[in-house]
């Protein structure tokens, strides 16, 4: 007896495919039997996000023409559908006889003459389809049971930073004509238009008009991962008095699909922030940042920012070629016992870098915070302030907190404490005078109410006197 052969082949793709498929039908059948009249109320299976740059036009199906039984619809730039396939057969019709119907769509992109067939929106992942010479990308996730397909080009925009930016392409090297200029509002994406997605150089700027458009980044041609330049925003000539410029860090992207041979790549572009300043602390601080010398010589004052507590600031004021030193204060802190070296650049050797930072109060005692530069998987900077130890007092009682271990059994007043008018010390330092605080305490008081204090070897015989939320007194 021969072995018999299947009439098809079970590639790996096409078994992932057709897993992702049945998993799809499984999320459709919690919408079957829904009111058709209940628009608002409805429960939709797709919904497609134009990210290409330019209007579409999209109908059901794999055909290069739509059928007059077809649904159509257009959708302009940055739009989005919601849309369904309207023969839906039982999950035991499925099983039965074990044949797939793979959900397709078809796109018409407004120049292109082209038509994007056979747009696979049943299965999750990043697709990169063939439209002539140009390449579309899909992106397919699944969102509490609805499948979003967002289309759009291979170039595509990431603005990490809080900020509005300009984004411009040319194919020029000198000062030729801009072939497309967007803005992108802070923490949004978008993508440059399908024709446009071989440009070859990129600038960018804050948007206002204040600034000029960063010399030309060249796109990357071949492939690329988490390459990072520094790119700088001179004002621009009729910009107001004043108007610094301004550093953005640029990462670069390109990859290839995964498997075959397709020669196009993916551009992605990302903008951040030069660098970032985080109060880990429950209390606004003032950080002055200072360019350093290679030695540890303190420099021009680069930027200097209020950050509100438990914020993260964003800082544009340097490219990151040069050390960095940091100075810190806040309220009833209001001297430094001197700035701190918090950042040198990879292969500066023999420079130590700070992990803590003295701040004093107006009776010279220390309070001891801790720095700690660090890096996140996109590659940002992020000078982080804490306190190495934080109390907080809820329990309705002026409280005295002592540290067990302890050498000395006195009592020492925490750092930044205030005295009263009757001569005591205020419970806690750090949260500022307010006049209800000054009408319970008789003297400066703060609401809050945190002590923080640090590091952990100073903590031998120090005791620390807090007083409750004032509201909780109320």
């Amino acid at each position: 007896l021969g072995i018999l052969q299947p009439p098809f082949n079970l590639s790996e793709m096409h078994l992932r495919g057709a897993v992702q498929t049945v998993e799809g039908w499984l999320q459709d059948t919690k919408t079957w039997g829904a009111d058709p009249d209940a628009v608002n109320d409805k429960f939709w299976p797709y919904r497609l996000r134009n990210e290409s740059g330019v209007p579409i036009f999209f109908w059901l199906g794999s055909t290069y023409e739509p059928s007059d039984a077809t649904m159509c619809k257009d959708i302009a730039s940055g739009g989005e559908e919601p849309f369904q396939f309207s023969n839906k057969r039982s999950l035991q019709a499925r099983q039965r006889d074990m044949s797939l119907e793979f959900h397709t769509l078809s796109i018409r992109f407004e120049g292109v003459e082209d038509v994007l067939t056979h747009v696979p929106v049943d299965i999750t992942g990043v697709h990169m389809l063939p439209l002539g010479d140009l390449r579309a990308v899909a992106e397919i996730h699944n969102d509490a049971g609805c499948k979003i397909i967002a289309v759009q080009s291979t170039f595509k925009l990431y603005n990490k930073t809080s900020n509005s930016l300009e984004a411009a392409v040319c194919d020029e090297e000198g000062d030729g004509q801009h072939l497309w200029m967007e803005e992108f509002a802070g923490d949004m994406h978008g993508c440059v238009p399908l024709q446009l997605a071989q440009s070859k150089y990129l600038q960018v700027r804050p948007a206002g008009g204040k600034h000029k458009l960063c010399a030309k980044i060249p796109v990357p041609t071949s492939p690329v991962t988490g390459e990072s330049l520094f790119v700088r925003c001179g004002p621009a000539d009729d910009a107001p008095e004043g108007t610094t410029s301004l550093h953005l860090r640029v990462r670069l992207d390109a990859k290839r699909p995964v498997g075959g041979h397709e020669e196009n790549m993916r551009i992605v572009v990302s903008l951040h922030p030069a660098l970032r300043i985080q109060n880990a602390l429950p209390y606004p601080i003032s950080t002055s940042l200072f360019a350093a010398s290679p030695t540890g010589i303190l420099g021009e004052q680069l930027a200097a920012a209020v950050t509100e507590e438990g914020a993260v600031e964003q800082l544009y004021c340097a490219d990151l070629t040069t050390p960095l030193m940091l100075s810190v204060i806040c309220k009833n802190f209001r001297k430094v016992r001197e700035p701190v070296l918090v950042f040198a650049p990879d292969g500066m050797g023999g420079v130590n870098v700070a992990k803590t930072i003295d701040l004093l109060d107006d009776q010279g005692v220390a309070l001891r915070l801790g720095v700690e530069a660090i890096s996140s998987a996109w590659g940002d900077l992020t000078i982080v302030v804490y306190a190495h130890y934080l109390v907080r007092n809820f329990s309705h009682l002026p409280l005295t907190y002592a540290v067990a271990g302890g050498v000395s059994r006195s009592v020492i007043s925490a750092a930044g404490q205030v005295p009263d008018l009757d001569g005591s010390v205020a419970g806690s330092p750090q949260l500022g005078n307010t006049p209800d605080a000054m009408a319970h305490s008789g003297g400066p008081s703060f609401e809050g109410l945190f002590a923080g204090f640090g590091p952990r070897s100073s903590f031998n015989a120090r005791m620390v006197r807090t007083d409750p939320p004032l509201a909780d007194k109320a």
